[in-house]
């Protein structure tokens, strides 16, 4: 049976299929919106009842066919690893779900997003977002939705709503998901170009407004679909096992909690393995060993909620919003071209800085088209950070996602290229961790930038906040809920959020938001947000102590670096026929050269280690692409001589005529008795006409008393007559961008 619910959202028509595709999955929707086409699949299956994490995975595949490309490299042609932006996007749609599951479910559960067509208008995220929650509240599993994501933008001053893109330049880009008809927020991502808080926070509390038809849509699309309730058999690390479990525990431990069992990092965890050693060893008979460690986490998680909730403390002996300890410093590697390390607690970030030419940009290729990336941020959790002994592998989707978070915190504050003309990329090394990692590494992150003589306009910073609440009780109210300054580890591990938001004095940049329990009252965030800033501000008081303005040089290590910006209709004449006028800047120079078209113009950045070759590369090319004018003087050279004047080369690829007559006031019977190749002139351009240039030698001398201008005869058109034309040297071998 073929399921079909249709809306119009946005001026656009929506649409809702199930059971034309895909009928070996659990539930299949094929989602439209515009032309953006998605298929959301979801398989569940019985899963291992032994475990003590949801077996959930969500994928995101983007598929170049579907904006009507082949795509991929020239050897392979098809799709590689998910583009970054691909895995943030199922990283947030894995955290917006995967809360709305008891915790006693353990069936594994697969939701894959494929986006099958893409208008480059609307987008695939959100609409396969928004057909997951469809299919998941439609599938009769015990899922606590329907949830309903919305982009937020401000663009010109004008504040949207829907599904769109995001628009290029725009001011902010928020993706609120809302839940329970709008009153409740499960997730947020956002960038924005210094956007004060206030004025976030209200965007959010409007777009719920935006969302009540989506909600109506999905209650109707599950009454459509009227599949029944899905019977599940509890997992064992469920409520009752865990009250059993601390009836017979907590008589043994009480002691040891008594003695002000509050430390952090290793000693905490010292505390713990003395705990779990005694009751592994008292209760082996009746649990096993991995049921022990789960209880024993379960019971360590109430424990940090009990003193947080009901004793007003943590478990590090701070106050509710007091900051760990803050230090910093810059310039810790000698030749690297800028370095930081940033201390909060035990959370330290190492960042390092590297510039590099613009033919260094990385490039990224989307569904339909391709981009260049001038700033990279990559971020490193290796496993000694938590005292860990593992194999390395390459990054995942945290560390993918906890990079990019940082990356977009920081491009608002980086100068435009125009002015720096520098590939950036900057790595943070998370070198200790407990709580917050990614705030560390973009605080770590603008210092370093500055360290490295990039001209930031000021620093950013970030700090987490936490959420502890009593999920099990009813009729919640917003007084319920108590918000932590700058979590640890543990908290994190215990609580129910973490909230990250980024920016500098003026307002935020960044945020991302990922709750653990089902939603967080909207009136809510504006506390939250009020937390994060006034905690960030104090972090930026301690960076600026350090540095509070970027280096006046780059680094003696880094490459020297100019730009200029040319004419768009010029850039062939700097590419050159196959990238050869190019290649031979390049080999003549010692230097690297790249070109970037803008809207309105074209960039040239020159790259290398001596500055003189450099600039005169620059001269080199600003040569080629400025325009010849009547009353130019040139210092050229002879490249060929015909009796009835000499060619002269007056710039790379442009030579004019120099004829007989404007060689001298006096007469001149052969000229090439008097020039020969390779002799250099100084001459004045004469006239400029249907790109043939007229050189002059004699109007650069004194005019003889009495001298009168001979009348010129009228000669036939000859072949090769001046104006624009290939040398054939080796000045015409000069080539393009990246090549």
């Amino acid at each position: 049976m073929i399921v079909t619910s249709e809306t119009v959202f946005n001026g656009e028509k929506l649409v809702f299929e199930c059971g034309k595709i895909a009928g070996s999955a659990t539930i299949a929707v094929t989602a439209t919106l515009g032309e953006t086409v998605v298929l959301v699949t979801v398989v569940c299956t019985p899963g291992l009842l032994e475990g003590d994490y949801f077996p959930l995975r969500v994928e995101y595949e983007e598929r170049f066919y579907a904006g009507g490309q082949i795509g991929g490299s020239r050897f392979t042609r098809r799709e590689g690893r998910p583009t970054d932006e691909a895995s943030v996007s199922a990283r947030l749609m894995d955290h917006a779900i995967r809360p709305l599951f008891p915790k006693d479910f353990m069936d594994e559960t697969q939701i894959i997003t494929t986006v099958l067509s893409y208008d480059g208008k609307n987008s695939p995220v959100l609409l396969g977002f928004l057909a997951a929650s469809a299919a998941l509240f439609a599938s009769g599993m015990p899922f606590k939705g329907p949830l309903v994501p919305l982009r937020i933008q401000k663009s010109n001053g004008e504040i949207s709503f829907g599904f769109s893109e995001p628009e290029e330049n725009c001011d902010m880009d928020l993706i609120v998901t809302y839940l329970e008809n709008g009153s409740k927020v499960q997730a947020i991502e956002a960038h924005a170009n210094i956007i004060p808080e206030a004025e976030v926070v209200a965007a959010i509390n409007a777009g719920a407004e935006f969302t009540k038809p989506l909600f109506e849509f999905q209650n109707e699309f599950v009454k459509k679909m009227g599949l029944p309730v899905r019977e599940y058999t509890r997992a064992w690390l469920n409520k009752d096992a865990i009250d059993e479990f601390k009836d017979d525990v907590l008589p043994v431990v009480s002691n040891m909690y008594d003695k002000g069992f509050i430390f952090e990092g290793t000693e905490w965890h010292q505390g713990v393995s003395e705990i779990e050693s005694v009751l592994i060893s008292k209760f082996k008979e009746k649990y096993s060993f991995m049921q022990v460690k789960a209880l024993i986490s379960e019971v360590e998680k109430e424990f940090i909620r009990d003193l947080v909730l009901n004793k007003g403390k943590r478990i590090d002996g701070r106050g509710i919003s007091e900051i760990r300890p803050l230090s910093a410093e810059v310039g810790l590697l000698p030749r690297v071209h800028g370095s930081a390390l940033f201390n909060r607690g035990k959370t330290q970030s190492l960042s390092i800085s590297t510039l590099a030419s613009g033919s260094q940009k990385q490039l990224v290729q989307n569904m339909d088209s391709e981009e260049e990336k001038r700033y990279m941020h990559h971020y490193n959790f290796p496993p000694y950070s938590t005292g860990e002994a593992k194999g390395l592998k390459g990054p995942g989707r945290r560390e993918i996602g906890h990079g990019m978070l940082a990356e977009k915190a920081l491009v608002p504050v980086l100068p435009k290229e125009e002015d720096f003309g520098y590939a950036i990329r900057v790595v943070s090394e998370i070198t200790s961790s407990n709580g917050s990692t990614s705030m560390a590494a973009t605080c770590a992150s603008s210092l370093s930038l500055m360290d490295a003589g990039v001209p930031i306009s000021e620093h950013v910073g970030g700090i987490g906040v936490g959420l502890f609440v009593d999920s099990e009780k009813s009729g919640l109210k917003v007084s319920d809920y108590k918000l932590l300054t700058d979590i640890i580890g543990y908290e994190d591990y215990a609580g129910y959020m973490d909230f990250k938001m980024t920016g500098t004095k003026n307002g935020m940049t960044a945020i991302q938001m990922e709750l653990k329990v089902q939603g967080v009252p909207i009136e809510l965030i504006s506390d939250i947000f009020e937390k994060s800033k006034a905690a960030r501000l104090k972090v930026l008081d301690v960076m600026n102590g350090v540095i509070s303005s970027p280096r006046d040089s780059v680094s003696k290590y880094a490459p020297k670096l100019v730009t200029i910006k040319i004419e768009k209709s010029t850039i062939g004449q700097v590419i050159g026929s196959g990238g050869a006028v190019i290649k031979g800047i390049m080999e003549d120079y010692d230097c690297e050269v790249d070109v970037s078209e803008k809207e309105d113009h074209a960039l040239v950045s020159i790259a290398g280690i001596d500055i003189e070759k450099i600039n005169a590369a620059r001269d080199f090319i600003l040569s080629i692409v400025t325009p010849v004018e009547v009353g130019d003087v040139f210092e050229g050279k002879v490249t060929r001589v015909e009796n009835y004047g000499a060619f002269v080369e007056i710039a790379p690829k442009k030579e004019g005529l120099l004829h007989v007559s404007e060689y001298s006031y006096e007469y001149v019977e052969d000229i090439t008795k008097l020039v020969s190749l390779g002799d250099v002139l100084k001459v004045k351009v004469n006239g400029v006409e249907n790109g043939k240039i007229s050189l002059s030698k004699k109007a650069l001398e004194e005019r003889p008393e009495g001298y009168v201008e001979p009348e010129r005869k009228p000669r036939p058109e000859r072949s090769g007559g001046g104006g624009f034309r290939s040398t054939g040297r080796r000045d015409d071998r000069r080539g393009g961008n990246r090549y």
